[in-house]
């Protein structure tokens, strides 16, 4: 069976089922039964209450489904993030390396001066 024809086949069992409906005739005239019959018949309603129910229950989990998704959408996303990082370091190192290298140095020098909250010292002595 085909992929397409899932559906088709699938559709009619995603809808309520039809009623049942049974006919019985009672003789109202003639002898009268040896006894009298009681029957119970066990019907199931659904109440409405039932229904909200289920409907919330089923609200939570697609919540808990969407949850794990976001989660994961924004797990790859971090990675693009980190991922474009490092392709535009190693871009950089790769057109100019020299330039590079020194502009990486001075980066740091300048993070390590706000790390550490000393005055300004000799970048030539520092090097």
């Amino acid at each position: 069976m085909k992929f397409t024809m899932v559906s088709q086949k699938i559709s009619s069992h995603l809808f309520p089922p039809q009623p049942i409906l049974l006919e019985h005739k009672i003789k109202l005239s003639g002898n009268s039964p040896v006894g009298t019959a009681c029957y119970d018949v066990m019907v199931d309603v659904p109440f409405p209450i039932q229904r909200e129910l289920s409907a919330l229950l089923a609200n939570v989990e697609k919540n808990k489904e969407i949850e794990t998704c976001d989660e994961a959408i924004c797990g790859i996303i971090t990675k693009i993030h980190e991922h474009r990082r490092r392709r535009t370091f190693f871009l950089g190192f790769s057109q100019s390396p020299v330039e590079f290298i020194n502009a990486l140095i001075e980066s740091q020098s300048r993070d390590l001066k706000l790390v550490s909250r000393e005055p300004s010292r000799n970048a030539e002595k520092e090097r």
